[in-house]
């Protein structure tokens, strides 16, 4: 039987953005199947700071939400009236935050849902109770993986929002390795991050595809090994000890070995050589790309063991399942 709960949902970005799909639009999709009540008010928000008038606030509480979700949006000039209103008419907020975060923000809210534990230590102690870690989910079919060769070649594989100068870490390309990046067109680099050549200064040729939200997982599992570096300089900030292990999640649900850089995320979840490797300096990566280079069964059996850590515990419907528990206990009441 369907849900009388209706929630509404205010998104950092389109489909077409990371976070805004694995933390919103997936789970607007995934309720819906579900029976329940589910709406998209928006999602265009542009560097996470709230668009709407005091006008069009005041039509949005009119409808009829029992709860609605900020996904990382959490500035504007009207932020606080949104939620000061909201609570007058009885309608719960809740609120989801990644990398950085405006505590001042979050805290108004009845409840925040954090994807790492680094982001949730940030909340004062006071607003802990309201607090709740959920790791982002994979979203590609559970059917879907990779089938490994026994070439001792080796495909590498880099996807990210973020480009560089110099590829981090990996200083040379051993024999028979190659590298495949995949990233943002060169138009998004020049608008968002201006001044930024896009791995100019990488002393290796590599491949470059613009990321495709229809053919991503297609030219991931084209590669061997996925590769997270970070810059040491990187490592040092609170943004990046911050981030969730999603990255990570993709490779391992694929059954790829992945070689990663330490990030708090990433320790918690990588059984060195085991079900992946953390690497902490060039002479580390390329040692472990050797290694995965000249070992086709160790490939295969790390990739089968990655993939088999994280295929239930990271999937859309686990991640939905906490959301209902979280917003459950924020309505006081079961949604479903």
């Amino acid at each position: 039987m369907a849900s009388k709960i209706k929630i509404g949902w205010i998104l950092s970005g389109s489909k077409n953005i990371a976070g805004a799909r694995i933390q919103g639009w997936n789970m607007h999709e995934e309720f819906l199947k579900r029976g329940i009540s589910s709406e998209i008010i928006s999602f265009r928000h542009f560097n996470y700071d709230l668009k709407f008038s005091k006008k069009e606030i005041d039509e949005i509480l009119e409808k009829d939400y029992n709860l609605i979700i900020f996904q990382k949006i959490q500035t504007g000039e009207h932020f606080d009236y949104f939620v000061r209103e909201a609570h007058k008419k009885g309608i719960k907020v809740s609120f989801i935050g990644i990398d950085n975060i405006n505590i001042d923000f979050a805290i108004q809210c009845d409840s925040i849902i954090v994807v790492s534990r680094h982001l949730k230590e940030a909340i004062p102690k006071e607003h802990k109770k309201k607090t709740y870690l959920v790791f982002d989910s994979y979203e590609h079919p559970k059917n879907q993986f990779k089938k490994h060769n026994d070439k001792k070649k080796l495909k590498l594989v880099f996807i990210s929002n973020s480009v560089f100068s110099k590829f981090p870490q990996i200083e040379v390309l051993p024999e028979d390795v190659s590298l495949t990046i995949i990233g943002p067109p060169k138009e998004r680099v020049a608008k968002f991050m201006p001044g930024v050549k896009m791995f100019t200064k990488t002393p290796y040729k590599f491949k470059y595809i613009v990321w495709d939200l229809e053919k991503v997982n297609k030219e991931i599992l084209k590669c061997d090994v996925g590769v997270i570096p970070y810059r040491n300089k990187d490592l040092l900030q609170d943004s990046i000890k911050r981030k969730s292990n999603n990255r990570l999640v993709l490779f391992m649900s694929l059954g790829m070995p992945a070689i990663v850089s330490p990030t708090p995320e990433y320790k918690k979840l990588v059984k060195q050589g085991k079900n992946g490797f953390i690497a902490k300096n060039p002479n580390e990566w390329s040692n472990f790309i050797e290694l995965l280079r000249d070992n086709p069964k160790v490939r295969k059996k790390i990739g089968k063991d990655a993939r088999n850590e994280v295929l239930d515990k990271y999937s859309m419907e686990t991640q939905a399942d906490l959301y209902l528990k979280i917003f459950n206990k924020t309505l006081c009441k079961k949604i479903l």
